[in-house]
């Protein structure tokens, strides 16, 4: 389930014609490094799958995704340079086509993801990050089919296995304990 959740957002920030890379991580460590082609997708980790019984055949999941950009990565020749509101204005465009294509993916057989959207929000960002980008936060709850597979459990179980707990720790020579060097707050005698 969560590699799909992974895969899908990739797959759609690939394919989406404006975004240029794709991160999943903490935000705390791969948030602003300098290193990003912009517009960026960043899928947040952790990713939070709510409360759920056995038999769901469908798992509720939260999602937070940002979208961001400078307004250097629209800079061209004869193109005025885009203020933060507009990269805002962009990013959260790019976020509501994500949502659209979702939606449209999940209409048809065919295409059909397993990730559903139930509702989103957003938040606008600004200095996001050490180079200052500006974008959209995308709060995405979605519902996600269900990985539990109730009909094989025995194949994951073996109640006759052990554990070997000698095997867990070495022993401890204590053949020659005499021989070992204490500390009484000098230094030891060592003879060669």
């Amino acid at each position: 389930m969560i590699k799909n959740i992974i895969d899908t957002f990739y797959k759609l920030s690939k394919e989406h014609k404006l975004v240029r890379s794709f991160i999943y991580d903490r935000v705390s460590k791969k948030k602003g490094t300098g290193e990003q082609m912009y517009p960026q997708v960043f899928l947040e980790d952790p990713i939070y799958i709510k409360p759920s019984e056995p038999m769901d055949g469908k798992i509720k999941v939260q999602v937070n995704f940002d979208v961001t950009c400078l307004p250097q990565a629209f800079n061209n020749y004869n193109v005025k340079q885009l203020t933060e509101e507009e990269c805002q204005n962009v990013c959260h465009s790019i976020a509501l086509h994500f949502v659209a294509k979702l939606r449209q993916d999940n209409k048809e057989w065919e295409t059909r993801t397993g990730v559903d959207v139930v509702d989103y929000s957003f938040y606008t960002l600004r200095n996001w990050g050490d180079d200052n980008a500006s974008g959209v936060r995308c709060t995405i709850n979605l519902l996600v089919d269900s990985d539990i597979q109730l009909c094989d459990i025995d194949e994951h179980f073996d109640p006759e296995k052990e554990f070997d707990l000698g095997k867990l720790l070495n022993d401890v020579d204590t053949d020659n304990a005499a021989g070992c060097v204490t500390f009484d707050y000098k230094l030891p005698r060592i003879t060669l």
